[in-house]
């Protein structure tokens, strides 16, 4: 019945744990869900507000003279330059360039005749103060010609060509090329390379390298206005004409010459100055400005087209990072998580803890069961004891009452009938002694005393009290502290020692006090009959006695005790000593015990 009943209890406890797992699973599931959708929603806002933004934007910028003049400047090609507050040194080399850390151009061979194109390759640095326009020019070339001012024409060597639109309109060509490595010859040109004039003003010097040449000029800014383009000449062969140019950009007619642009240019300005990472290109998709910190990951963009009526100016995008909306939106998420794992943790300990306790009932309730069980014996038991034990005393008052009722009253009997009295007199003593026990354990006074002190005094008054006896008693520890009453273990002891010694055969009893674990053990010990086997069970039991019949005890001693050491927590036990030649008594006391009115489980 109780298996049944336990099983249950527990499959109830699994179907409403099962029940709330469910529940909870679902109720994260939609709120998962709707976090989902709340975060789609929210980033269907931000994009709709980005959105916005880039066509409030692109009206101002269809207007602002800025982002016209970059777009019509973007249509060709641009050398964009930085200004600098340093001159670098005009010797060849770079590293005054690549301290500057500025843009490079690179180009590549134009004419697709050429038998090897990578065997000829540039890049180009350009820079600027408030004189000169600093130009640095790295070429790759595998076979390099110098000049022969005496046998060949300008144009049959290697040289640069620079073509420009000065200040007063004017459409101008430049070479650049020398006899040997060191100081350049800078001469204007016409049409066909035909030097017009010596250019002095414009200066710098030609390095030789294992991979070609550098070259490092500078021209003065009287010379310069907004078109610039340049290009190398390459000749492989003394004396024959170039076989190909390289450059970005021709440099025979002024329609088809570049724009020379000061980085950071005006609509740059105007882009890192908004808050917003902003991107503007032109309708080729060429970007002409972009914001700092524009987002290359993680991001929505909004692109809006910057029109005039009907005619394309080009571009405006916006962008904002999502990292921290995805973070926001994760922690929530994660957040969820973490809550619906805590709640499924506390529905498994909910479980485990019904479970648990759903077993503790049960075994509670057996326990209890058992308790009334043998209370119910013991009661069934207890009329034919007691009338038992008081049949003999009662017998001897009736017969000796007959007698004093007889002619010749006789001294014996009302001695007989005295010792009966006494003997009614001493069971009733011993009943009230166990029953007011039972019911004023609880008024005493609880202290934390040491057990070796209390069983070594207790002890001495035993040896004034049997001297006939040898009372040996063995301390394994110096102090053992408990918490409980001293009178009571040592009443307690008077029972275990009163016993040991009434049926010890060779007058001895040994004694030890010691800890094991985490209880202190006392043993007692003598040699005498053994005890009659599986009925020793009931001897701690009120009114249970394996004496024999001459001697006068009501066998309440042993349950005394019992009744003291589980009032202190502990366990009392007898058995059969290992040779079978007497019986150990062993009480355990609990050590670590905040109070002794924690009565033992059940």
């Amino acid at each position: 019945m109780e298996w049944v009943t336990a099983g249950v209890m527990t499959n109830a406890v699994f179907r409403r744990c099962l029940a709330f797992t469910v529940l909870l699973l679902l109720g994260s599931l939609l709120i998962w869900l709707s976090l989902s959708g709340l975060e789609t929603v929210a980033r269907q806002d931000h994009q709709g507000v980005l959105r916005a933004e880039a066509e409030q934007l692109a009206l101002i910028l269809r207007g602002d003279q800025r982002f016209l003049r970059e777009v019509d400047e973007r249509r060709a090609i641009n050398y964009y330059f930085d200004s600098i507050s340093v001159r670098p040194v005009l010797d060849g080399l770079d590293d005054d360039w690549s301290v500057l850390g500025l843009t490079e151009i690179t180009s590549s061979p134009r004419n697709e005749h050429l038998a090897n194109p990578t065997s000829l390759v540039y890049d180009l640095k350009l820079a600027a103060d408030l004189n000169f326009l600093y130009l640095h020019y790295r070429v790759k070339d595998d076979s390099v010609v110098f000049r022969n001012t005496a046998r060949n024409a300008l144009h049959r060597a290697d040289h640069i060509q620079i073509s420009l639109i000065d200040q007063y309109n004017q459409f101008r060509r430049f070479t650049l090329a020398t006899e040997a490595p060191g100081y350049i010859e800078a001469n204007e040109v016409g049409k066909g390379l035909k030097v017009l004039r010596s250019m002095p003003s414009i200066t710098g010097r030609w390095l030789l390298t294992k991979a070609g040449y550098n070259v490092e000029v500078q021209i003065p800014k009287e010379l310069l206005g907004l078109r610039f383009s340049t290009l190398i000449a390459d000749a492989d062969d003394l004396g024959l004409r170039p076989c190909c140019y390289i450059g970005r950009s021709d440099t025979e007619q002024p329609d088809q010459l570049g724009y020379l642009v000061e980085q950071p240019t005006p609509l740059a300005k105007l882009v890192a100055e908004l808050v917003r990472p902003i991107e503007l290109s032109n309708p080729a998709g060429l970007i002409l400005a972009r914001g700092k910190e524009w987002p290359d990951e993680s991001y929505m963009q909004a692109i809006v087209p910057i029109k005039e009526d009907s005619l394309l100016l080009g571009y405006v995008s916006l962008r904002e990072s999502t990292v921290a909306m995805e973070k926001e939106w994760a922690e929530r998420k994660v957040l969820l998580a973490t809550f619906a794992l805590i709640i499924f943790c506390l529905i498994l300990i909910y479980g485990w803890y019904s479970d648990y306790s759903a077993k503790r009932r049960k075994d509670k309730l057996i326990a209890e069961l058992d308790r009334v069980t043998n209370y119910n014996n013991y009661l069934e038991r207890f009329a034919s004891r007691l009338n038992h034990e008081l049949q003999t005393p009662v017998s001897i008052v009736r017969s000796s009452l007959e007698q004093l009722d007889s002619e010749t009253p006789d001294g014996v009997y009302l001695e007989r009938a005295t010792e009966g009295l006494r003997r009614l007199s001493s069971i009733l003593n011993k009943m009230s002694e166990a029953r007011h026990l039972e019911e004023t354990l609880d008024e005493d006074e609880i202290i934390r005393f040491d057990l070796v002190t209390a069983v070594k005094g207790c002890f001495e008054g035993y040896r004034l009290v049997y001297p006939e006896y040898e009372l040996d008693l063995i301390v394994e520890s110096s102090e053992i502290p408990v918490t409980g009453i001293p009178e009571l273990i040592a009443q307690c002891l008077d029972k275990i020692v009163d016993n040991a010694v009434e049926f010890s055969t060779d007058k001895k009893v040994w004694a030890r006090v010691g800890i094991e674990g985490e209880n202190a053990v006392i043993n007692l010990r003598n040699e005498g009959p053994t005890l009659p086997g599986p009925e020793s069970v009931d001897l701690f039991e009120s009114m249970v006695s394996v004496r024999n019949s001459t001697t006068h005890h009501l066998g309440m001693g042993l349950y005394v005790a019992k009744t003291i050491v589980e009032y202190h927590g502990g366990s009392i036990t007898l058995k059969n000593s290992d040779d079978n030649r007497g019986v150990v008594a062993e009480i355990r006391l609990p050590i670590l015990r905040l109070t002794s009115k924690l009565l033992p489980r059940t």
